[in-house]
């Protein structure tokens, strides 16, 4: 019997960004800056709360991403009763649970890695240590992966680490552990002894213009910076305190063309080059679990660096190390912020735990917005996306307690199309439009010239070339049958710039 798959338009996203967040911090290098717009104008309200099992404990952060690619997004987060539950964004019902002894804290990667139109995830374990790859479809395991420690609390990232065109993923470790293993299979690549527990998530990115990316990551005290391919030493850097959960961060804070390492421990905030010279350092009040996160917050060309220290949130100049503004958050800034256009109003907020039970929204300023009382104490890893698929960016949270461990907010009113439903990189020509019909694209070109269509899976995956050629005047139609049911983005390349429109097949 032939199937009928349906397509239909979700939203238009800049090129390969739909509104997830796939990981830890959002992407490779911890930046927690989320694209897209919501309609939090006040305080949100709840969404739904997803209890898991009656033992669970929540102290762990979540992705979203449409994992089973059923076309609607789901939750993922660790819990502490046993594995990970995969949760549909709109209602908090549960997708799958797997048990894997205990993942607790540690944060679900996504990624289709082998290519086959099926994610896979990845987490660590708490109660055995183990990395695993779980099948996103079901949440069955695929395999797992001896990290040299019985205790995994890291969350892992998904990426071609040595540049051979293949997947890897690296994780961290209780007693100084730090794992390459391949993607697919799950063999080790390549496992170094940093020397003390590293709970955080490591951040990755190339560094040094070689063609492997590197990985840099805390470990007691000292801030290491490793090679992707053979995890030997770059370089490291003695800190004045332990990292404890707190990730480094990648960024061109001072928008200088290059990158720069930020860590937080021991109550310092340190900025290094890319090569591991300390170029600044700021003294906070006291040390924290508070992970850093970056974004342009003012007309400057420099980045801004939020970063919680005890009861205080700090914003600090990426270019110079000033503090910009200090804000009291009431208890212990614990765990990392996130950053996002979270009411609309085309400025950046900064959405902030603390652990009590209050999450606030802080303009670009530093003053307050919104904030919001949870139902239980000690808010964990917000993060920030179109949990429920309406184009709008919603909030999502776990907690530190026996029950209501995941909590999901939205506006009030639920509002939907807060986001661009389409994105263009330069000028195109006047009226040149991409949409998606019920079988493909539909392209309207203004004037004969040479175009190039392709379809891309979220992960930036080429799925097929659609069109590479001249096109006339006129209307166009491109089919696109015979693919998996998911979620696809259509990239339209013109003599203007580019166009991109998100579809679902089913």
């Amino acid at each position: 019997m032939l199937k009928r798959r349906c397509i239909m338009l979700i939203s238009c996203v800049i090129l390969f960004q739909a509104y997830w967040w796939p990981m830890f911090g959002v992407d490779l290098q911890n930046t927690h800056l989320m694209s897209g717009k919501g309609a939090m104008t006040a305080s949100p309200v709840q969404k739904w709360i997803y209890t898991g099992s009656s033992n669970d404990w929540g102290e762990t952060g979540v992705s979203a991403y449409d994992v089973n690619r059923d076309g609607f997004t789901d939750v993922l987060t660790a819990f502490w009763s046993g594995g990970v539950d995969a949760v549909r964004g709109s209602n908090g019902t549960r997708t799958w649970a797997a048990n894997i002894s205990d993942a607790w804290n540690s944060v679900p990667a996504v990624k289709d890695v082998n290519g086959d139109g099926v994610n896979e995830v990845f987490v660590g374990s708490w109660g055995n240590g183990n990395l695993y790859c779980l099948n996103g479809n079901t949440g069955a395991v695929l395999w797992s992966a001896p990290t040299g420690s019985s205790t995994c609390e890291s969350s892992p990232k998904v990426a071609d680490l040595d540049n051979d065109g293949a997947y890897e993923v690296v994780v961290g470790a209780w007693g100084g552990y730090l794992l390459c293993a391949n993607a697919i299979t799950g063999a080790q690549e390549w496992l170094v002894n940093l020397g003390n527990d590293i709970n955080h998530a490591p951040a990755v990115a190339n560094l040094n213009a070689d063609p492997a990316l590197e990985v840099v990551v805390g470990s007691g005290s000292t801030l290491n910076c490793r090679d992707g391919a053979t995890g030997a030493a770059q370089w490291s850097a003695s800190l004045a305190g332990s990292f404890g959960w707190a990730s480094p961060l990648i960024a061109d804070v001072d928008n200088d063309g290059a990158l720069e390492v930020v860590a937080s421990a021991g109550g310092v905030l340190y900025i290094y080059s890319a090569s591991g010279v300390l170029e600044r350092q700021v003294s906070l009040s006291s040390s924290s679990n508070s992970s850093p996160a970056a974004a342009n917050l003012d007309a400057d060309p420099a980045l801004e660096i939020v970063v919680g220290s005890s009861n205080n949130l700090y914003c600090v100049d990426g270019a110079t190390g000033a503090i910009q503004w200090t804000y009291s958050v009431g208890s212990e800034c614990h765990r990392g912020p996130a950053i996002a256009d979270i009411n609309g109003d085309n400025a950046l907020e900064v959405i902030v735990p603390n652990r009590g039970s209050q999450l606030l929204c802080l303009r670009a300023n530093g003053s307050l917005l919104w904030s919001y009382t949870a139902p239980t104490t000690d808010i964990h890893d917000p993060a920030v996306a179109d949990i429920d698929d309406d184009n709008c960016l919603e909030i999502v949270a776990a907690l530190a307690s026996g029950t209501n461990n995941l909590l999901a907010l939205d506006d009030p009113g639920n509002t939907s199309g807060c986001s661009p439903v389409g994105a263009e990189e330069g000028a195109p020509s006047p009226s040149l439009r991409l949409a998606p019909t019920a079988s493909g694209f539909l392209i309207v070109m203004p004037q004969a010239a040479r175009v190039k269509l392709s379809l891309y899976d979220p992960s930036g995956r080429l799925v097929r070339r659609l069109y590479d050629g001249e096109l006339g005047e006129g209307k166009h139609i491109f089919a696109i049958g015979g693919i998996a049911p998911g979620v696809y983005v259509g990239v339209l390349e013109h003599p203007g710039g580019t166009l991109t429109a998100k579809i679902t097949a089913r």
